[in-house]
């Protein structure tokens, strides 16, 4: 048996003439769908991206990959991810589950010049470990990598100072 026109329009809940159907004739609800996104996609080691969502014809949201939990069908979210992670948000309404994937790139920090004792802090340790090598040739404090460690050197680990990574 086929399908009239009328049997067609009436599970979209339209006539051909544009009349509502009588009752007992549901409406039909679309399947959900979701917009995620990541801002910024690619960070640096140690920064964050802010997650994104909305979601249409959905109930209820669940995070899965680089999140987790029940979400709301709307939001955003701060996410600090320390290398490169995919999230993942599914979002469920009476017509099924729709899901999107979003991905933040993370790429290592540059080393801070003038970090000797690698604490990510340039402060007095640091000043304390050039001082003890002073006009040697010690490769890690020889910032400049002109074979001995100098005001130069002090100067370029000074443009650093109290700054972290």
């Amino acid at each position: 048996a086929g399908s009239s026109a009328f049997d067609v329009h009436k599970r979209l809940n339209v006539n051909t003439n544009g009349c509502s159907f009588p009752a007992g004739y549901a409406s039909v609800t679309p399947p959900p769908t979701i917009s995620f996104s990541a801002n910024p996609t690619s960070i640096t080691a140690g920064q964050s991206s802010t997650l994104t969502w909305s979601s249409t014809n959905a109930t209820s949201c669940t995070a899965s990959g680089g999140w987790a939990g029940t979400k709301a069908t709307s939001g955003s979210q701060a996410v600090t991810p320390t290398v490169t992670t995919t999230y993942t948000l599914s979002c469920t309404g009476t017509e099924g589950t729709a899901s999107q994937n979003t991905t933040v790139t993370v790429s290592a920090a540059l080393p801070l010049v003038g970090d000797l004792n690698n604490d990510r802090t340039v402060n007095g340790l640091d000043w304390g470990i050039m001082e003890s090598v002073w006009f040697t040739s010690n490769t890690t404090a020889d910032l400049n990598k002109d074979g001995i460690v100098n005001s130069i050197d002090f100067s370029l680990m000074n443009q650093n100072w109290g700054r972290t990574i």
